[in-house]
Protein backbone atom coordinates (compact mmCIF):
# COMPACT_ATOMS: atom_id res chain seq x y z
CA UNK A 1 0.00 0.00 0.00
CA UNK A 2 1.31 3.41 -0.80
CA UNK A 3 0.07 6.63 0.66
CA UNK A 4 0.63 9.72 -1.43
CA UNK A 5 -0.16 13.50 -0.13
CA UNK A 6 -0.22 16.76 -3.07
CA UNK A 7 2.21 14.23 -4.84
CA UNK A 8 5.19 14.96 -2.81
CA UNK A 9 6.95 13.34 0.15
CA UNK A 10 5.63 14.05 3.41
CA UNK A 11 7.77 12.79 6.01
CA UNK A 12 5.43 10.98 8.68
CA UNK A 13 5.36 10.23 12.77
CA UNK A 14 4.74 6.27 12.71
CA UNK A 15 3.62 5.49 16.20
CA UNK A 16 2.63 1.49 16.66
CA UNK A 17 -0.62 1.18 14.21
CA UNK A 18 -0.59 4.95 13.59
CA UNK A 19 0.86 7.35 10.88
CA UNK A 20 0.88 10.64 11.65
CA UNK A 21 0.93 13.20 8.25
CA UNK A 22 1.74 16.79 8.83
CA UNK A 23 0.99 19.42 6.39
CA UNK A 24 0.09 23.31 5.71
CA UNK A 25 -3.33 22.99 5.63
CA UNK A 26 -3.16 20.22 9.05
CA UNK A 27 -2.59 17.04 9.91
CA UNK A 28 -3.90 13.81 8.68
CA UNK A 29 -3.66 10.30 11.15
CA UNK A 30 -3.85 7.22 9.17
CA UNK A 31 -4.59 4.24 11.76
CA UNK A 32 -4.50 0.56 10.50
CA UNK A 33 -7.34 -0.68 11.52
CA UNK A 34 -5.83 -4.51 10.36
CA UNK A 35 -7.91 -7.47 8.98
CA UNK A 36 -11.08 -6.10 10.63
CA UNK A 37 -13.90 -3.21 9.70
CA UNK A 38 -16.28 -0.74 10.93
CA UNK A 39 -19.88 -1.91 10.71
CA UNK A 40 -21.63 -2.16 7.79
CA UNK A 41 -18.66 -0.55 5.64
CA UNK A 42 -16.19 -1.67 3.55
CA UNK A 43 -16.15 -5.24 3.17
CA UNK A 44 -12.57 -5.44 1.85
CA UNK A 45 -10.22 -7.75 4.27
CA UNK A 46 -8.13 -4.81 5.35
CA UNK A 47 -8.87 -1.32 6.22
CA UNK A 48 -7.45 2.34 7.39
CA UNK A 49 -9.06 5.11 9.39
CA UNK A 50 -8.33 8.38 8.03
CA UNK A 51 -8.81 11.71 10.32
CA UNK A 52 -8.73 15.07 8.89
CA UNK A 53 -9.63 17.90 10.69
CA UNK A 54 -13.31 17.32 11.36
CA UNK A 55 -14.07 14.53 9.05
CA UNK A 56 -13.06 10.92 8.76
CA UNK A 57 -13.33 7.98 6.37
CA UNK A 58 -12.59 4.12 6.58
CA UNK A 59 -10.36 2.97 3.31
CA UNK A 60 -10.78 -1.04 2.67
CA UNK A 61 -8.64 -2.78 0.61
CA UNK A 62 -7.85 -6.09 -0.48
CA UNK A 63 -3.71 -6.39 0.11
CA UNK A 64 -2.81 -8.42 -2.96
CA UNK A 65 -4.98 -6.44 -5.61
CA UNK A 66 -2.41 -3.64 -5.86
CA UNK A 67 -4.70 -1.37 -3.30
CA UNK A 68 -2.95 2.51 -2.91
CA UNK A 69 -4.61 5.19 -1.12
CA UNK A 70 -4.42 8.79 -1.88
CA UNK A 71 -4.90 11.68 -0.16
CA UNK A 72 -5.32 14.67 -2.26
CA UNK A 73 -5.38 18.54 -0.48
CA UNK A 74 -7.04 20.50 -3.13
CA UNK A 75 -6.50 24.28 -2.97
CA UNK A 76 -9.14 25.38 -0.40
CA UNK A 77 -7.71 22.96 1.88
CA UNK A 78 -10.07 19.91 1.82
CA UNK A 79 -8.95 16.92 1.75
CA UNK A 80 -9.93 14.20 -0.87
CA UNK A 81 -8.81 10.61 -0.55
CA UNK A 82 -8.99 8.45 -3.01
CA UNK A 83 -7.75 4.89 -4.54
CA UNK A 84 -7.82 1.46 -5.22
CA UNK A 85 -10.03 0.06 -3.07
CA UNK A 86 -13.53 1.65 -1.22
CA UNK A 87 -13.56 5.04 0.40
CA UNK A 88 -16.51 6.35 2.78
CA UNK A 89 -16.60 8.47 4.81
CA UNK A 90 -18.66 8.44 8.16
CA UNK A 91 -19.73 10.35 11.07
CA UNK A 92 -18.53 10.41 14.30
CA UNK A 93 -21.70 10.94 16.92
CA UNK A 94 -21.46 11.94 20.64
Amino acid sequence: MTWALQKISIPAQVQGNQVTLAVAQGTVVLTDIGHGSVAGLPKESWGVLINWRTKAWVFGYEGADGSTLGLNVDKNGNLHPSGVGTVTEIKYTA
